[in-house]
């Protein structure tokens, strides 16, 4: 169901649930929190099978996630590899019984076009059978490579013995001549496979396990393997790295597919992150523009009726009319995209800024010249403080077009310029604060505009979280403690502004992630980031608040100061155990402060009570998330068993939250560390394909209900949003479903059941089903033709600050890994299978070198590229 916090006390009760639970820890308290309420797990639309967890902790997730008792059995089956079983080929060659229609003649040495009438049924021979070749017989009288016409085939008889008897049979039955004699023995192993193997061989379909990964398989269950770009291509029909690379594994009848939970929430943020740009560039902008214009008209009526008498309010409305004026010229420079009518493609023919930039003040001009050059750290010509001007280079799917630049750097402008609304820092609260109010009045007195701004902040706060920074509906309820009648000259006395802060601070939130507002605050003690007021304030998410938990000064003693954070971070209060082990070195060198507040907020984010992670995109994701970062060594399956499986689920939960950061870079609040052939006939077959392996879907059952919730809330809320095209319903509809169908196979995996063939030709054609699935609505060959590099999956998104040393940390992706997978269950038996698996990468970049996909893209698929500087160090263990 959709919230939208419009009531400040709603934000309010989260941030107090929030803090309580941490200053529990943080004082030493016992750290017990209440248990979740229920295992709740229950169907929210009961004409279908789908499940939904609505409240779950991270044991009941390894619960739900457990194996049967039946698939615990298999776990000390070791795993040693036997040669194919040998097959002798005759002197004349041999051949393999592929139809099933294949019959015997015996005692027939030849035969003409006359005796096919009265040639009779003959033996079966069963399919897979190997058959010598002594001979062949040809139809001399015939116009095309001596062939017979026989039941509806062109081919040859052969001489062969079955059973010591000499006949013939008919060559369109038979397949694998001339092979040389390995490619013989596997072919025929393919043909005559059981479905439950009893021993593992080193082939998966055609493709022969090196040894090294044999080596790997034994001692891990699991291999990871690089992947060259070269072995797949990218275009509409392989949309995608990951999903290419499946479809290729595809290809290859006999190979068993293992689906990752990876190819799942990749897509869901392929389909996302490109329904973002859609909504962004089509909704977003124009009304972005309608509401910033209508701002400056209002400004322009105030500064019309301004008798110049309070040089304070003069100042003001013109702070004002400078804020909304930058605005307007960021604006301005986005071009009108228009589309050629024969390739369907948008272009953009991009502005002239000297001749837009012209018709502005100078001081605005000024603004815009440090938000352009984004060069890092530099005080506002007009406001007064240190600014991060980086942060205005465009990033994530931003880069796409000039619209979209246009559209990052203003909203970037309206959610990062800090109106300081605290004394602690009283020449800019002095500043500051009355341009607050002014804007504020504004908008209460004007409903249309208003309204324009609810059509831009309520979507965004169900998408991503509540604003971290007052706005106007925390602002409204203080409004009349400020003299409107005159406020020009309620506004010019220090005193009056000072009261109103200090009765107003008694109602106003601060936020709970520092921005840059951090380096307004005064060189104290203090750890509380100044409260104040943001049109479009960035988003309060849990992984930013985690990090402004973990990173100085609150992680600061003496000797040690936590100035770097890490994915790690995120990943151990989601539920990994693994990466709670690789933090523990770390624990005592902040005096026991980091363990308690690493634990309460795992149990904070276990009991998982709507308020943080329910009620949002962003929070429904990160669940997601945790999902995968639980699902560890200990599940209960053959290929979790061993200790390198936790390593996977690190890459995976990595890199799907990376994918979050990069899609949503604009909106979320990064934390900042404060100081401290021709015409001739020719022969015709009749031979049908080897029978397909059983494959395997990644059995993390908690990740798929996760997933259909998520969907179905997310759907039902842009729908309530009108932020919901049919063309996009059709999308998250088609990718609900395949979520479903998924669900439904992972369930009779935990189980132990056997899948039925339609389940199992159902996972070959995921792949498939994805690739139609990610691709915009409307998009066409040339869409990607001037720009292939949109399709590569590798991407980049900064995700926390550290100003004082002047670094950001960088989180990536890359090009897939490919993974083996040994798998063994009552249904397939033993058996290896191919995956594919997110690479992530993680690491500190100066903070006016902030990264963007193009950039990124680079480094990724350069010729022989060596990223081995940019992995985490837990992830080289995998190789």
């Amino acid at each position: 169901m959709m919230k939208i916090f419009r009531n400040n006390s709603i934000f309010t009760g989260l941030l107090l649930l929030v803090t309580v639970t941490i200053i529990t820890y943080g004082c030493g308290g016992s750290g017990e929190s209440a248990a979740p309420d229920s295992n709740q797990i229950q169907s929210e639309n009961p004409d279908t099978e789908a499940a939904v967890v609505i409240e779950k902790s991270s044991a009941e997730v390894k619960e739900i996630n457990q194996a049967s008792g039946s698939l615990e059995d298999y776990l000390d089956v070791p795993l040693e590899f036997f040669p194919l079983p040998s097959v002798d080929i005759s002197v004349g060659g041999s051949a393999l019984v592929a139809s099933e229609k294949a019959v015997f003649w015996p005692g027939l040495d030849t035969i003409t076009m006359e005796d096919l009438e009265n040639l009779g049924e003959g033996t079966p021979i069963p399919i897979g059978t190997v058959l010598p070749l002594n001979g062949v017989i040809v139809n001399e009288d015939a116009q095309w490579h001596n062939l017979f016409e026989y039941q509806g085939d062109w081919n040859w008889f052969y001489h062969t013995v079955v059973d010591g008897v000499e006949g013939l049979t008919w060559g369109a039955d038979l397949t694998g001549f001339d092979l040389p004699e390995e490619e013989f023995a596997l072919l025929t192993w393919l043909y005559n496979r059981p479905e439950r193997s009893e021993f593992f061989t080193a082939h998966n379909g055609n493709r022969e396990i090196p040894e090294a990964v044999q080596t790997h398989l034994v001692e891990n269950h699991i291999a990871f393997e690089k992947v060259n770009s070269k072995e797949y291509r990218l275009n509409m029909d392989y949309p995608d790295d990951l999903i290419a690379l499946y479809q290729r594994a595809v290809q290859d009848r006999g190979e068993t597919l293992f689906l990752t939970t990876d190819l799942y929430i990749h897509s869901l943020h392929l389909v996302f992150d490109r329904y973002l740009t859609d909504m962004e560039e089509s909704r977003f902008f124009p009304e972005l523009l309608k509401l910033t214009e209508a701002f400056r008209v209002n400004t322009a009526a105030l500064q019309a009726g301004d008798d110049g008498s309070s040089p304070r309010y003069t100042e003001t409305l013109e702070l004002v009319k400078t804020y909304f004026d930058v605005a307007s010229l960021l604006l301005a420079m986005a071009p009108e995209g228009i589309e050629d009518d024969r390739s369907g493609t948008v272009i953009y023919n991009e502005k002239n800024y000297a001749e837009i930039s012209v018709s502005y003040p100078e001081n605005v001009r000024a603004e815009v010249d440090l938000i352009l050059g984004q060069a890092g750290f530099a005080e506002s010509p007009n406001y007064k403080y240190k600014e991060d001007y980086s942060q205005f280079k465009p990033r994530g799917h931003y880069t796409k077009n000039p619209v979209l630049e246009s559209y990052f750097r203003t909203m970037m402008w309206y959610g990062r310029i800090h109106f300081v609304m605290g004394r602690s820092v009283e020449e800019n609260a002095l500043l500051l604060t009355p341009v607050a109010l002014m804007i504020n009045r504004m908008a209460t007195d004007d409903a249309a505009l208003m309204d324009s701004w609810r059509e831009l902040f309520d979507p965004i706060t169900y998408l991503i979280g509540v604003s971290d920074d007052l706005n106007f509906d925390d602002i409204i309820p203080v409004m009349d403690l400020v003299n409107w009648d005159d406020f020009p000259g309620w506004v010019t006395d220090d005193e009056n502004i000072f009261t109103y802060l200090e009765e107003a601070g008694k109602v106003l939130r601060g936020p709970l992630i520092s921005g840059n507002s951090v380096f307004l605050a005064p060189s104290d003690d203090k750890l509380e980031p100044l409260p104040g007021y943001r049109l479009f304030g960035q988003r309060f998410t849990f992984d930013s608040f985690i990090h402004q938990l973990l990173s100085a000064p609150r992680m600061m003693t003496d000797k040690n100061s936590r100035d770097r954070v890490s994915g790690l971070d995120v990943m151990a209060v989601l539920g990994s155990e693994r990466a709670y082990e690789l933090l523990e070195p770390e624990f005592p060198m902040y005096d026991g402060r980091m363990k308690e507040t690493v634990d309460s907020l795992r149990a904070f984010a276990a009991k998982s009570d709507g308020k943080v992670l329910d009620d949002t995109f962003y929070g429904n994701y990160l669940k997601l998330v945790g999902t995968l970062t639980s699902f560890e060594q200990g599940a209960g399956f053959y290929f979790t068993y061993k200790p390198a499986w936790n390593t996977k689920a690190l890459l995976t939960s990595h890199a799907a939250w990376a994918e979050l950061r990069h899609d949503t870079i604009l909106y979320v609040k990064q934390v900042y560390a404060e100081k401290a052939g021709g015409d001739d006939m020719e022969p015709t077959y009749r031979t049908i394909p080897y029978r397909r392996p059983i494959h395997y879907i990644e059995s993390n059952l908690s990740f798929f209900l996760t997933m259909e919730s998520l969907l179905e809330d997310m759907m039902e809320s842009l729908e309530n949003h009108d932020l919901m095209p049919v063309e996009w319903k059709e999308k998250y509809t088609s990718l609900l479903d395949l979520t479903r169908g998924s669900r439904a196979i992972v369930e009779h995996e935990v189980s132990d059941e056997a899948i039925n063939p339609d389940m199992n030709e159902f996972i070959i054609e995921v792949p498939k089903k994805l690739a139609r699935i990610v691709i915009p609505p409307g998009s066409s060959p040339a869409t990607y033709a001037d720009n292939p590099d949109d399709l590569k999956m590798a991407l980049v998104a900064d995700v926390f600050t550290n100003g004082e040393l002047g670094i950001v940390l960088e989180v990536a992706t890359g090009i897939p890994y490919r993974m083996h997978v040994a798998l063994v269950d009552g249904q397939g038996g033993r058996r290896i299978a191919t995956a594919y698996t997110f690479s992530y990468y993680e690491f500190y970049n100066p903070m006016n070198e902030r990264l963007n996909d193009d950039e990124w893209k680079e480094k990724v698929y350069a010729p022989d590229a060596d990223l081995s500087e940019y992995l985490p160090a837990w992830a080289p263990e995998v190789f």
